[in-house]
């Protein structure tokens, strides 16, 4: 997905494949208040673009820290800030014409130190920049794979607190994203987890079966938990869960 914000090519360990089109800011000429749409553009730089566009500049910056969780990003990643340049270019977004902008570039900055750009940032800072981001874009639901990929411990922990309220639906072979949750009740264990198995479905043939851990898995389970002694993996292990 940090391919797609910045239109360049080639495999970042993006989170969620998305066509380059998607990722921009269109901004229609005023018609009284200014209005303006977001494809997967939070809504605060959505604001600072449409504040700052017009037709004639070929660029907008804003500062990531004008966003709440945006600017825990950034502190996330050591900075005192990260600023995002955007370029404009044609488009039309119906039948409504005027500025667009897209192939964002962050630049990071501690201090009065030289700004140093996208391209020069680890595999892991871009993944953490782009979680957020989409966070940002996305209030009410996350779709996420293989979240923990390059992450620091401090920065999933992080990643996990800022999801909060969200409906998520998370894939992970790794199991150091499992072993940052946290489980209340037997009941948060049983709507915590989707188990995925193969049965057979007759003739030959199988199917996928997708089912939630049953009351005794789940009791068995959070006794286990509660012991602290295992890991979240080591009990989904044990039990034949995983």
């Amino acid at each position: 997905m940090f391919d797609v914000l910045t239109g360049t090519r080639g495999h970042q360990g993006a989170a969620l494949p998305l066509r380059a089109e998607v990722v921009s800011a269109f901004v229609p000429e005023p018609v009284g208040n200014r209005a303006f749409w977001g494809r997967f553009v939070p809504r605060s730089a959505l604001s600072k673009i449409a504040v700052t566009s017009s037709g004639a500049r070929a660029s907008v910056e804003f500062d990531l820290g004008d966003d709440e969780l945006l600017d825990l990003c950034v502190r996330l990643l050591g900075r005192g800030r990260v600023i995002v340049v955007a370029t404009s270019t044609s488009a039309e977004e119906g039948t409504v014409k005027g500025p667009s902008f897209g192939n964002f570039r962050f630049f990071s900055q501690s201090g009065v130190s030289p700004l140093v750009p996208h391209e020069h940032w680890s595999f892991g800072q871009k993944r953490l920049l782009t979680f957020f981001w989409y966070l940002a874009c996305n209030p009410d639901v996350v779709v996420a794979d293989e979240l923990v990929n390059g992450l620091h411990w401090d920065w999933i922990d992080a990643c996990v607190d800022a999801i909060g309220t969200r409906q998520v639906f998370v894939s992970a072979q790794n199991p150091l994203l499992l072993d940052h949750l946290g489980f209340d009740s037997e009941d948060s264990v049983a709507h915590g987890f989707v188990l995925c198995r193969s049965a057979p479905a007759g003739e030959g043939r199988s199917e996928t079966v997708w089912t939630h851990p049953d009351a005794a898995q789940s009791a068995e389970f959070f006794r286990s938990y509660q012991n602290g002694v295992m890991q979240v993996h080591d009990i989904l292990r044990t039990q034949g869960l995983w």
